[in-house]
């Protein structure tokens, strides 16, 4: 009997002719981006927490929809991303109605959010395009990667606490999405002394950083964004 193998139904592509226009394609997206916010803003409210939180969203929701938006032309894909971003970059707005901070620091906060969620959805949508990896296995692994880049300095924290560990994190917090956040809605407080995160990890306590602008973060995802977006079409 010949081996037989799972189908999963995001594993098969949309018939030619048959993928779903843009407005299709927005709706799904604005969809996918409140099931991100609604439930970060209620359980954080106009906090920091609230930043934070729809980053770590966004790490699992934005390669997954990059993914699945990979077998439509251009137009409608590209759609997608200010669709998922929409009800994110609005829930943001909360701690600048209520007077915590200011509208240049949301926009700083916003232009972390987008180019991070841009990085992950045509990550995702790269390696579905060139038949790397399946659909589904394409999602999961950029899920995967965004995860660890976020939560390093919780799971390095026995690195860090080495010699080497204030190199290390001179190295890499410019760099992190999480840290030039925090940078852009100071206001809100400092993320490693919440009271969740102190018990996390110990930058802030045994190991000095700090907070980087928001420039170096972004130019690192819009470069990544635009190498994942432009390989398609040359490999």
């Amino acid at each position: 009997m010949a081996d037989t193998k799972a189908i999963l139904p995001a594993d098969i592509p949309p018939p030619a002719g048959q993928t779903p226009g843009v407005a299709r394609v927005l709706v799904v997206s604005v969809i996918v981006g409140c099931l991100a916010a609604l439930p970060v803003a209620w359980a954080a409210g106009p906090s920091l927490g609230l930043f934070l939180g729809e980053l770590a969203m966004t790490a699992l929701l934005a390669p997954a929809l990059g993914a699945y938006l990979a077998g439509n032309s251009t137009r409608p894909a590209i759609v997608g991303l200010p669709g998922f971003l929409t009800p994110l970059v609005l829930a943001e707005l909360w701690p600048v109605f209520d007077g915590f901070i200011s509208q240049s620091q949301w926009v700083s906060a916003v232009l972390v959010l987008t180019t991070f969620a841009a990085a992950g959805f045509f990550g995702a949508r790269c390696l579905t395009s060139l038949k790397v990896l399946s659909l589904s296995t394409s999602a999961a692994v950029v899920q995967f990667t965004l995860t660890l880049w976020l939560t390093w300095p919780i799971w390095m924290s026995g690195v860090l606490s080495t010699t080497a560990g204030p190199r290390i994190v001179g190295w890499l917090v410019p760099w992190h999405p999480l840290f030039a956040t925090n940078s852009a809605v100071l206001p809100l407080g400092v993320w490693p002394q919440q009271a969740i995160a102190y018990h996390l990890t110990i930058l802030g306590q045994d190991v000095p950083y700090a907070l980087p602008g928001v420039a170096r973060c972004a130019a690192f995802n819009s470069v990544v964004t635009l190498m994942c977006f432009m390989a398609p079409y040359f490999l």
